[in-house]
C-alpha cells in the first residue's frame, strides 16, 4: 500500500509539472488532436526606434539577389589568388583544357556559353570537376538569363545602374543563378553594396580602381570581388598587375580577352596562371626555345626584348607561340 501511495504521488507530481510547462505562453501548444506538440517560437518585438541595418534601410531589388550558399564564393574566395578567363570563341576541347589548367571560373557570352557549360557539366565526378560558367554579354535580358540557366550556367553579370538591373537580378535569383554586379568605380561599388549586393566584377581595373590596397584590405571577408585585367598586354604587364593586386588583398582576377579563338589560347592561359600564382618572382618560365631560354612576349605572340620584369620565357620547342 505504501508503494502504491508513492507511485500515485509521483504520477500526480509529473502530471502537474507537465501541465505547468504546456500552459506557458509562447512556448508550445497541443494540437487539436492532442497527439503531437508544435514548437511555437516566442515572437520578437521591435520598436520604431530600433536600429536598422543599411541593407534593411535600402530594401531594393538588388537585395533580393543575395544567395545564401554561394558556389562562386566557394570557387573564388581562396587563400591564394584565383584566376578566371573569358571566352569569346571556343569549343568543348578548350573548355576541358581550361578546367585541367586550373581556371576558377569561365565567363562567356550567350553564343558560346551552352557549349562550355555542357562540357563542364559532363565532368561531374571527374577530377578536376566542373568549373562554374558565368554569363557575361553586352545585353542581358530575362530570356538570356533563362537560357543560361537551362544551359547549366552558375551566374550572370549585370551592369550596375543599367535599365531594369534590379528586376533582372531578382529573376536570376529566382531561377537559382547568382548575380554578379559589374561596377566601374568605387562610387558604383559603394552604391551596390549599400543596396545589398555581395558579388562584384570590377571591369577594366587598370582604368578604374588600380591596385588600391586600401580598398581591398577594407572588404568584408565574404565579399566576392573579381578584378578584370586585360590579357596579352605589351611586356605581359598583366602578370605584374595581377600579382600586385594579390599582394594588396585581391582574391580573384579575370583575364579578359584571353581566349578569342586562337589555336594556342590555352597555352597562354596556362603560362599566365603559372605566372600569377608563382611566389618566386614576377617572371614566369617556359621550356627553352630550341634548347635555350629566350624572352618571348605573349602579348603580340612574337619574340621581342623588354626591360619590364613581367616577360615570359618561352618553353615551347617552336619559334613562336603561334
Amino acid at each position: 500500500q505504501e508503494a502504491m501511495m508513492v507511485m500515485k504521488l509521483v504520477s500526480a507530481s509529473m502530471l502537474a509539472l507537465l501541465l505547468c510547462v504546456f500552459t506557458l505562453p509562447g512556448v508550445t501548444s497541443f494540437t487539436a488532436r492532442g497527439a503531437s506538440l508544435l514548437a511555437r517560437p516566442c515572437p520578437l518585438s521591435f520598436s520604431p526606434s530600433s536600429p536598422r541595418s543599411p541593407t534593411l534601410r535600402t530594401a531594393s531589388a538588388i537585395s533580393m539577389a543575395a544567395v545564401k550558399k554561394s558556389k562562386l564564393a566557394k570557387t573564388l574566395n581562396k587563400k591564394t589568388l584565383t584566376v578566371s578567363v573569358d571566352v569569346a570563341a571556343g569549343d568543348a576541347m578548350l573548355s576541358k583544357r581550361l578546367r585541367t589548367t586550373g581556371v576558377a571560373t569561365i565567363f562567356a557570352d550567350a553564343a558560346v556559353l551552352p557549349v562550355l557549360a555542357e562540357e563542364q557539366q559532363a565532368a561531374k565526378g571527374d577530377f578536376p570537376g566542373p568549373v562554374p560558367v558565368i554569363l557575361r554579354d553586352q545585353e542581358i535580358n530575362a530570356d538570356a538569363i533563362a537560357a543560361a540557366k537551362k544551359a547549366g550556367a552558375t551566374g550572370v553579370v549585370i551592369k550596375f545602374g543599367s535599365e531594369g538591373a534590379g528586376e533582372l537580378a531578382a529573376s536570376a535569383t529566382e531561377l537559382g543563378l547568382e548575380a554578379m554586379w559589374e561596377v566601374t568605380s568605387k562610387e558604383e561599388f559603394a552604391g551596390a553594396t549599400e543596396a545589398g549586393a555581395g558579388a562584384f566584377l570590377v571591369s577594366s581595373i587598370e582604368d578604374s580602381f588600380g591596385v588600391a590596397p586600401g580598398f581591398w584590405e577594407g572588404l568584408e571577408k565574404d565579399s566576392i570581388v573579381v578584378a578584370e585585367i586585360k590579357a596579352l598586354q605589351p611586356g605581359n604587364s598583366e602578370i605584374g598587375l595581377g600579382k600586385s593586386l594579390g599582394a594588396a588583398g585581391c582574391k580573384a582576377v579575370l583575364l579578359s580577352g584571353a581566349c578569342t579563338g586562337g589555336a594556342e589560347d590555352h597555352r597562354y592561359v596556362d603560362a599566365a596562371l603559372n605566372g600569377l600564382r608563382s611566389k618566386r618572382s614576377e617572371e614566369f618560365q617556359m621550356a627553352g626555345l630550341l634548347g635555350k631560354a629566350s624572352p618571348v612576349g605573349l602579348a603580340n605572340r612574337q619574340s621581342h626584348s623588354t626591360k619590364e620584369p613581367t616577360i615570359i620565357k618561352e618553353k615551347l620547342d617552336v619559334p613562336h607561340m603561334l
